[in-house]
């Protein structure tokens, strides 16, 4: 399993549009959709609020899968007006996961890896 981890350090008057981009264009969920990938997220850094870090994170069950999401042919198309806020998007830095559990609904704890 990989997990990818996306950082940009934007203006932070550009968040609140980051985040409009993120949720107009459904780009968590339209990565989900498109590609193997298992969960998405979208974190805004409130400890440094003059330079507040924004972290996308993804879990993708392997490279391969990572690596469609990074050659889909509409990957750029889902995020219009993002790189004008935040730069070239580039590919993240990538985890191997080697321990993880979950929570299921009944609240009992499962390892997962």
């Amino acid at each position: 399993m990989i997990r990818t981890i996306l950082t940009f350090t934007p203006d932070p008057a550009a968040i609140e549009e980051i985040e409009r981009i993120y949720a107009a264009g459904d780009v968590l969920a339209y990565s989900l959709e498109q590609t193997r990938a298992l969960a998405s997220e979208l974190a805004v850094d409130i400890d440094d609020p003059e330079h507040p870090e924004i972290v996308v994170t993804a879990l993708w069950p392997d490279e391969a899968a990572y690596q469609e999401w990074l050659d889909h042919p509409r990957r750029a198309a889902a995020a219009p007006g993002l790189p004008e806020l935040v730069g070239p998007v580039g590919a993240a830095r990538r985890y191997e996961v080697r321990q993880r559990v979950v929570k299921a609904e009944d609240q009992s704890v499962r390892h997962d890896v």
